[in-house]
């Protein structure tokens, strides 16, 4: 995630939750083979972005299609 200007305490309280749940996330994930996760980049947009733009949903829905087409092709249980 990019770093981003700090403008209030909105702001730095939804920096501080990001940070919670992506250090949550890396924990759990270093629990579990990372061969039985597909991992799916996204990094141009965030969780709860809402409003994304039907080319994006499209983007985004084509880019999980093919991580887990690519991921299914050599994953063995």
């Amino acid at each position: 995630m990019m770093p981003r200007k700090i403008k209030n305490a909105i702001e730095f309280f939804r920096g501080v939750l990001n940070t919670m749940r992506e250090a949550h996330d890396a924990k759990y994930i270093s629990k579990y083979k990372t061969s039985n996760i597909i991992f799916i980049p996204v990094n141009h947009v965030e969780t709860a972005d809402f409003k994304l733009s039907k080319q994006d949903r499209e983007k985004l829905a084509r880019i999980g299609k093919e991580r887990a087409e690519r991921f299914l092709k050599k994953w063995t249980y």
